[in-house]
């Protein structure tokens, strides 16, 4: 029972999820009924326990992954309101194409609820490209709601160092489009105020500010839901400072473009800790990122040897970063450590899986934050 936001995506799914849950918490607060937000799925909790506790006038905040959204055509049910995050190349070792991947993924809008609507990163060209292709535009307008950082039209957008948000002044109602106003713009939050950094958690934001307008959040307790989110673990994770380099988790970081993402989160020089089980991406592009951006790269696990030629090869013939090859998670801290210079980040950012050394990405942070941590007691 209850309404149910179903989000998926490449990146930042979890993330966006955690946000959502904490918005609409915030939002339903006091409410007649006392309807309560229950967030789950691939974040890590299932709700199937819960099933007989969920009421009507509830919200289920859900994180689907691929996998679980392959087999949804069999039952043709769907979300509420869908939250599409990015539509990039992931689990191709699965799936087998990047088509038959982002099918899996349009099963979530494929089978919307009547009157549902769409939040999705209208920045991102292959994400546009296949909604236009599995759902046409709605001839009434507004079912789908874009998130940009530079089209002034969209939903919720960045205007002068905030985000911002379509205030609809007649209420909620499906016709009521950017294209079409019958309301205005106003500020929720500005980008130095929040509780996460990076361009990707603004987008993650952006579209929980999109879920949250659907359930008539305040813009104020969509701002201080934001400003108090402190992230995930093992989603760039602070762990500690020690001798001037910052060390940051960011385990669940499976893919090449996660790991692209999370480095340029930093300002600053970094030193980056990545490889591990092979799901069949390419890891050109992160090593042309790596090559311009990061002070070394420690390449370890089964990819390791790729990731390094892709180094190499992104440094175009300069000196580009120093590049390690190690045999284990520990000898690559060590590695980070040494390699490190005050100011500086080292960023556990595997862009794969965990499978070839560990259960899973949470057992390859822990031991990352183990390692780390250890050095800070002596």
């Amino acid at each position: 029972q209850g309404q149910i936001v179903g989000i998926t995506g490449s990146v930042g799914k979890s993330t966006t999820t955690a946000m959502i849950g904490e918005i609409l918490t915030a939002a339903l607060a006091g409410r007649r009924d006392a309807p309560r937000v229950w967030v789950g799925g691939n974040i890590g909790r299932s709700l199937l326990d819960e099933l007989p506790n969920i009421r009507r006038c509830d919200v289920v905040v859900l994180e689907l992954s691929s996998f679980q959204l392959e087999d949804l055509a069999s039952v043709r049910l769907g979300p509420s309101h869908a939250v599409l995050t990015n539509l990039r190349p992931n689990h191709l070792d699965r799936h087998g194409t990047m088509d038959a991947y982002a099918d899996a993924k349009m099963n979530l809008v494929r089978f919307l609820r009547r009157h549902g609507s769409i939040a999705y990163n209208g920045d991102d060209p292959e994400l546009r490209r296949w909604l236009n292709v599995v759902r046409p535009e709605d001839p009434d307008g507004g079912y789908k709601r874009p998130v940009s950082f530079s089209d002034p039209h969209a939903w919720v957008h960045v205007e002068d160092g905030a985000i911002v948000a379509y205030e609809e002044s007649a209420g909620p109602t499906r016709r009521a489009t950017p294209q079409a106003p019958i309301g205005r713009f106003e500020p929720v939050i500005r980008l130095d105020a929040m509780g996460v950094p990076g361009r990707h958690n603004v987008y993650n934001a952006m579209l929980a500010v999109n879920v949250g307008l659907l359930f008539d959040a305040s813009y104020d307790a969509m701002a201080a839901a934001l400003q108090g989110f402190r992230g995930l673990p093992h989603r760039l994770e602070f762990v500690t400072e020690i001798d001037g380099v910052r060390y940051f988790n960011d385990s669940k970081c499976t893919t090449p473009d996660a790991a692209i993402t999370a480095v340029e989160a930093f300002d600053g020089p970094v030193v980056v800790i990545a490889g591990g089980y092979d799901k069949g991406s390419s890891f050109d592009g992160l090593g042309a990122v790596l090559a311009r951006r990061a002070r070394g790269v420690i390449c370890l696990g089964a990819t390791q040897k790729a990731i390094a030629a892709a180094v190499a090869a992104g440094a175009n013939g300069g000196a580009g970063a120093e590049v390690r090859c190690v045999a284990d998670l520990h000898e690559a801290c060590v590695a980070a450590r040494e390699l490190a210079r005050p100011g500086d980040v080292v960023l556990l950012s595997p862009a794969c899986a965990s499978w070839d050394m560990f259960t899973n990405y949470e057992a390859r942070g822990d031991q990352f934050k183990q390692t780390v941590l250890s050095w800070q007691s002596r």
